[in-house]
């Protein structure tokens, strides 16, 4: 039973662990010039219904959520050095010729990375739900487990908030009044959806962990015994 409960865990832990590079991996990027629009490589997701947090403490903490987002988006807006005229200027023919150039794949490889949060984001799901049937198949007991479960469930919510942006945003037009703020607004709702998702991961650890916990308190390691007839006698 405590091998069991030990490979249980350390297969999900190690799982929400290695997703963390398919959350944000390096190559998950989109970096425009003025000459030149570069994408990386990442496919259609379906798209996920979003959901209102149910309960006062999801409330709660989907509020604390949204703040750190807005926080993290507050930081990357101050560090930004594209200027609003800059962003909402069309394109001149060469640089537009460019941008036509490369529309299919940038609108490829953008289409490819809302697929990769939605596969990672389906695959931290799963995760909750086995650990969850776990928690009440095994009946234990955790003091704090109504609130970890309420924020994992803010965590979803706003993570399927910000990949459903990130999935309304549409494709590159090269011949519309701002087709740089287009791209610039598709790499900040990326970068959003990857700050929930990151939320949401880090949630689900710390319910892993606390059931982890309750499970090894529940099934403790026995102890040795003296043999029988030894004596600690000096």
């Amino acid at each position: 039973m405590k091998q069991a409960i030990k490979r249980f865990f350390i297969v999900g832990a190690a799982t929400t662990i290695m997703m963390a590079p398919a959350i944000a991996s390096a190559d998950d990027n989109i970096t425009t010039s003025d000459d030149s629009t570069t994408t990386s490589s990442e496919s259609e997701p379906t798209s996920s219904p979003t959901s209102e947090p149910q309960s006062r403490a999801e409330r709660q903490y989907r509020e604390k959520i949204d703040a750190r987002l807005e926080q993290l988006r507050q930081n990357r807006k101050a560090k930004s050095t594209e200027s609003e005229s800059d962003l909402h200027s069309k394109l001149d023919t060469a640089k537009k010729k460019i941008c036509e150039n490369r529309a299919s794949k940038i609108d490829e490889l953008m289409s490819t990375m809302k697929t990769r949060r939605q596969n990672v984001y389906d695959r931290i799901n799963k995760i909750v739900t086995a650990v969850e049937n776990f928690y009440v198949s095994k009946g234990l007991s955790v003091s704090s487990y109504s609130d970890l479960v309420a924020a994992v469930n803010a965590a979803q919510s706003a993570t399927q908030t910000a990949m459903a942006a990130e999935q309304a945003v549409p494709n590159l037009d090269c011949s519309g009044d701002h087709p740089r703020a287009d791209v610039a607004s598709f790499k900040e709702k990326r970068q959003e959806s990857i700050d929930a998702m990151k939320a949401y991961r880090d949630a689900v650890k710390d319910l892993i962990k606390a059931v982890k916990s309750a499970a090894e308190a529940a099934n403790p390691t026995p102890t040795a015994t003296p043999q029988e007839g030894s004596s600690n006698a000096q």
